[in-house]
């Protein structure tokens, strides 16, 4: 018959494992992962537009619920 604190010591083992698995899997993403280290990308005319817009929306939105 399994004791319960077996159960525990086998769920533990279980997360350290998890745990070791995404460092390894970290690491090689590091490692072979995309290395530019270019930064932002500069955007678009289209896309500054439109943010400026969502921006301007949003902003009108505020003004009208603070009154």
């Amino acid at each position: 018959m399994v004791d319960s604190s077996d159960y525990a010591w086998i769920v533990l083992v279980i997360i350290i494992g998890a745990g070791a698995l995404v460092c390894c899997a970290y690491a090689v993403f590091r490692f072979y992962g995309d290395t530019t280290t270019d930064g932002i990308k500069s955007l678009s005319n289209e896309q500054l537009e439109y943010m400026r817009g969502v921006r301007n929306r949003n902003i009108g939105t505020l003004d009208y619920m603070a009154r």
